[in-house]
């Protein structure tokens, strides 16, 4: 996933793994300490993948979650440090 500070808007794209295009993703970013900051971003499908036009702060990391907007089939997560603008989003395990 990336933010585009400047255009305002967050980009996920698919690196590998087979994902269902024409369903909406949800892209949760969860402030390190204050649950009360955290923000919840629905994002549409595009030609090369998923975009929302919000662009969350870069003033601390960020721990992130994709799933599809609706159900709860998968998830994958990383970490977005503080002044950053792209993070790697991977399955929290590893496969067998």
């Amino acid at each position: 996933m990336r933010i585009d500070a400047k255009g305002g808007f967050v980009e996920v794209l698919p690196v590998s793994g087979d994902f269902d295009r024409g369903v909406p993703l949800r892209l949760r970013l969860h402030h390190p300490s204050r649950a009360a900051d955290d923000l919840a971003l629905d994002l549409a499908a595009t030609k090369t993948g998923w975009r929302t036009m919000t662009a969350p702060g870069a003033d601390h990391d960020w721990n992130l979650q994709l799933e599809p907007a609706e159900g709860d089939a998968w998830r994958l997560r990383g970490r977005l440090p503080r002044s950053q603008f792209a993070a790697h989003l991977r399955p929290a395990l590893d496969g067998p």
